[in-house]
Order: structure tokens, then sequence, then C-alpha cells
């Protein structure tokens, strides 16, 4: 256990507390700190106190709440215990979870540590799923955290209800009502009502940054970064080094993320030594393996709620100041890298297809913007076999960035048969015998894809794909800020209020789906491909929203005149059918069929046209 303090702040037994002492315990029964409540003169106040070893080897406790990563709840374990059909009651403070307790039998009641303003530094994920009843106190402060409590807490929990009491002049609490002997059911039943979200991008008071992917164990990983930052051996423990190789096993996504942390924050911390620890931990095959592993960071969600138009604003602008394309396209471009965050709740992936006629028309500058906006990005330029594909697709599940498939693609038909497959979530995959037993294993190829080169892709591939037409800049615009000058800060706070967009707004967008208007232009690939862009467009509002809105139109013009295209082959083969058909279905044609044509249907022959010259 880490803490923030000195060692004059070290003490060896805690002191004796008048009205409470709260343990507060991991998802492992492990005590994390200690909360004791004291009364004095009417005030009530906290000591709240941290068990740790000195080095001197002493165990003891120091007075601070300044732990890394999350807090847990008050009462983890016993609430992991319980049914998750069973309501939770969440309330403000430890003395009425206690108070409860006596009185409930079906509903459990839990708190976090801190107080009002602290509640943001607590891991809520273990409610995920489960029915919740949040019961503020009667004061404005008990209103506001309660209320920003479940609008983070909606998108995880099927049925949240609020009970919010009238504030009055001291604000009393649901312990009040237990001491006074009142009718708890009664008063609960009075002041209870349905949660209901706000509007995305509407400018409600909605806080709070989302949990992190990774659920409660967040906050263990955070603590052991932060131990290692002091003891760079206590990564290598075996039983660190056991749940490392578990997590990489088991979530390989979760682990290029912790990976990735590892090698930037802990700076005594040889990343490579760590990986052949971990190798030894898996029986020794990765020690030896070349190359560099997959890593990336994912953001820390924007701390409060982003208005979605705004956004896509904000991302369109920053692709036109460094790449050279219409607004449309741009617009185009904007929508797909909200779509890239949200595509693991998808059933339909929209493929980027960028392009161009000829070089330096600005597609390997568009990828590597691309790279800094995209969720879990991997830039792959100039070559990818099958088996990398659908292997690396299976285990980390990145948005792949194919950069030069003009060099490789063309005469690959096995990797366009996983691409063209890999649309739909469950209709395309791979299977491959593994293991020294030959065992059928399935591969599913599905993420995002933004797939770069010069010329046209196949039409299966491009049938499938949101196509973004590249041309040079014209010498007279002049030149366009250098990207290597880019503002990587503001960049980064673009990351974070996608990761909160998408966030907070997944559901909306996902039944909006059904109900989005399409131009008459498209016909059912490009349906399926702009299905969720113009959802994530709607829901945003704005400008972007409804049928002529920036989505629309820009669906219009990038698929207008594709609605009943015809390959090159299948207009080759019609047009000979017809002369064939307007021959009179001759077995075969002469050299004279033109002059016999001109003579039976009245026109000048061939021969005349000679005389005339």
């Amino acid at each position: 256990m880490t803490a923030s303090g000195s060692a004059s702040s070290f003490i060896e037994e805690l002191p004796p507390h008048h009205n409470g002492r709260y343990e507060y315990h991991d998802v492992e029964s492990e005590l994390r700190f200690v909360v004791q409540r004291y009364e004095k003169n009417g005030d009530k106040f906290f000591g709240q106190y941290i068990p740790i070893q000195a080095e001197n080897g002493k165990k003891g406790w120091i007075k601070s709440l300044k732990i890394d990563g999350l807090r847990p709840l008050y009462r983890l374990p016993e609430l992991l215990g319980r049914d998750p059909r069973h309501p939770v009651m969440v309330v403000e403070g430890e003395k009425c979870v206690e108070a409860m307790l006596k009185k409930l039998t079906e509903e459990f009641p839990i708190t976090w540590a801190g107080g009002t303003n602290a509640w943001q530094k607590t891991d809520w994920s273990p409610l995920h799923g489960r029915p919740l009843i949040l019961i503020a106190d009667g004061d404005e402060a008990g209103h506001k955290v309660m209320q920003a409590l479940a609008a983070q807490l909606h998108r995880h929990c099927p049925d949240i209800r609020l009970v919010l009491p009238p504030i009055a002049p001291g604000g009393s609490d649901i312990a009040d009502e237990i001491e006074a002997k009142h009718d708890v059911n009664a008063w609960l039943e009075k002041h209870v009502q349905t949660y209901e979200p706000e509007e995305m991008g509407d400018g409600s008071p909605e806080p709070s940054p989302p949990q992190s992917p990774e659920g409660s164990n967040e906050s263990e990983r955070s603590s052991l970064i932060a131990e290692a930052n002091d003891k760079p051996g206590v990564l290598f423990k075996d039983k660190n080094l056991k749940r490392l190789a578990d997590l990489k096993r088991d979530k390989p996504d979760q682990w290029a993320n912790l990976r990735a942390r590892i090698k930037r924050e802990c700076k005594d911390v040889l990343i490579q030594d760590l990986d052949k620890a971990i190798g030894r931990q898996t029986g020794g095959k990765e020690n030896d393996l070349q190359g560099q592993a997959l890593e990336w960071q994912d953001p820390e969600p924007w701390p409060e709620p982003v208005n979605g138009a705004a956004l896509l604003d904000e991302v369109a602008a920053l692709i036109r100041l460094y790449v050279h394309m219409p607004e449309p396209t741009a617009d185009a471009v904007a929508l797909w890298v909200v779509h890239t965050w949200l595509h693991d709740r998808l059933e339909i992936s929209t493929f980027l297809n960028i392009t161009s006629a000829t070089k330096r028309c600005g597609k390997s500058l568009l990828m590597e913007v691309l790279a800094t906006l995209v969720i879990r990005p991997r830039p792959v330029s100039g070559h990818i076999t099958s088996a990398a594909l659908f292997r690396t697709i299976e285990r980390y599940v990145p948005t792949l960035l194919l950069d030069e498939v003009d060099t490789y693609f063309g005469d690959n038909p096995e990797l366009r048969g996983i691409l063209n497959g890999s649309q739909r979530r469950d209709s395309g995959g791979v299977i491959r015998c593994v293991g020294e037993d030959h065992e059928p294993r399935w591969f599913n190829p599905w993420c995002p894809k933004a797939i770069s080169g010069i010329g046209g892709l196949h039409d299966t591939v491009r049938d499938r794909s949101l196509v973004i037409q590249m041309e040079r800049r014209p010498p007279n615009l002049g030149d366009l800020p250098h990207w290597r000058d880019r503002d990587r800060k503001c960049i980064e706070g673009m990351r974070r209020k996608l990761a909160r967009l998408v966030s907070d707004n997944t559901d909306r967008i996902l039944t909006r789906r059904s109900e989005v208007v399409f131009p008459p232009c498209l016909h059912d690939r490009a349906r399926d491909a702009w299905e969720a862009l113009l959802a994530i467009a709607d829901c945003a509002g704005g400008t972007w929203a409804g049928e002529g809105g920036r989505a629309w139109l820009t669906a219009e013009s990038i698929s207008a005149g594709t609605k009943d295209e015809t390959g090159a082959r299948e207009t080759l083969l019609a047009d000979i059918h017809k002369v064939f058909r307007d021959a009179g279905n001759r077995e075969s044609l002469t050299t004279d069929y033109h002059s016999e044509r001109a003579q039976r249907d009245g026109g000048p022959s061939m021969a005349g046209m000679e005389e005339r010259k």
C-alpha cells in the first residue's frame, strides 16, 4: 500500500474515536484505509488513516486519504457477496449505512469516503448492473451529489431511483429518520422518483468522468505503479508477475494499456526485463521474441459532459487545419473518428477508404492525424499478412490504419476476403487450426479499419467503405501548418472528450440508428456504412443533425451517383449484349455490321461516308 505522507505523520496506533470507526476494504478484503468519526461542540469531523510499513519495518498508520488510484466503496466485500438483483441503496456517510443495516433486509446500503466533494475519487464499477436507490441528504449539496452520481451510473445500471427529501436547515438524513423512529419506508416512498437522464450536448450539469474500462482493478493497478516508482522490484515479485501474466493472457488489450503506463511512469523499470520476467511465468516462450510488443494508452475521459456538435466541429476543423480537403469530406472523417470509439457496440463496421489518383495528396498525413484521434490506433504502413491481420485484431481489437495498401493489397484475395467478411460483427471470421492437436479455432477480425492507397480498392471492399477522395493542394493556396508543430495537449484533450462523449451517449446513439433518415441516393451498402455515422450526428444535434444537416448533406455528396453504379465488367458485358441484340441476335457479327445496320435503318453506310471524304 502506498500513500502520501511524511515520516513525521507516522503513528503506530490509531487514536481513540468517539462516534465510529469505519474500515474500507478492497475486492480481496484487504484493508485499504480507516475513517474515524468525531464530534465536538455539536460539530462533526473525521480522521482518515492508511496502514503502512515504515522503513524501519514497523507497521503503523499515516493520517491521510491520498491513496493512489480509486477508493473502494464502504462495505465492498459484503456488497459483492449479495444477490445483484437486489437493490443497493447509496447514502452519504458511514453513519447512515450502519443505521440502515439495522433496518433493512433485502436492500443493501453503501457509501463512499470523503464526503460530497470526493465521490469522483471512488470506484463505482461494482454497482454496474444492479438496481440502485440513491438517497440524498436534505440539503443542496446532498441533492447535487446524488443527481451527479445518477448521471454517471445510468449508463451501466438498468434501474435508478432518486430519493430527494425537501431541503431544510440542518440537512437531515435517513439516519435522522431512523433515530426519530419514523416510518422509513413511507418516507422513502414519499420522496422517491425515477431518474431520467439528460439529453446529449444540452449543457446540463451532468458531471463526473466515467470509470475506467478496466473496472475495479484500475485502482489496484495504479497503486502498483505508484509503489513501483519507489521500489521497482515490487513488479518482479512472484505474486505480481503472476497477475500481470494472467492479465496479458486473459485481457491483452488491457495489458497493452498497463504496459504503456509502466513504461512511461516507472522510470527505473526496464520494460524489456519485465517482459522477460512475465515470459518466464508463461513457460519462457516469449523471452526471445523479435519485434516490439503492441501498446497504447487509453485516455482518461474528460471530467465534464461534452457537447457533441461542438466536439465534431473541433475534430473536423483540426483535420482541415493540417490536411487539404473539402469541408464535407472532413465532416465525414470526423464522424468516422467518433464511430471508432463506439465500434465495440455496433453490428456493422464502416471502413474508411482514403484514396487518390497519384502521390502527394495527403493520404499518409491524414492517417497520421487519425492516429492521434481514434481509439487504440495501430498504424501499419507497407505490408501486413492475412495471419497477422486477424491475429492482431483477435488479441488487441485496435483501430487498424492500413497505409500504402496499393503495394500489397490488390493481389491478395485472402486479405481482401477477410476484410469483406469483417464488415458485420458475427457473419465474417477466420477458422485456423492451432496447437499441437490442430484444434480448429475461430478468429474474429472485427475492429475499425482505415485503408489508404493510390488508386481504387477492389469493388467488394470499396462497396463497404466510406470513400475519401484526396487531391493535391493547388500551389496558389499556399502552405498549411506543419503537422509536427501541432498542439499535442489540445489533441489529447480531444481524445479525452471523445472518450467521454461516447461513454455518456452510446445507448442513445444505438437507439437512434433505427430512426435515421437516409439520403435517397444511398444504396443498401452505403446505408450500412452511414447508419451509425448519421445516428452520431443526430444525437450530437446542432447543425449536424437531421435531414438537411451537415452529416446528411455529406452522405449525399460523397455517395451521390452510386445507387445504381455498375462495375466496369458488368457494363462491358451489357454493351456487348446490346450490340448482338440490335443486330437481331446473330451468332456472329461481320466487319460490315455497321454498313448493314445503317442500310437497314435508312442511315448513311460506311461506304457512303468514305465516298464523301
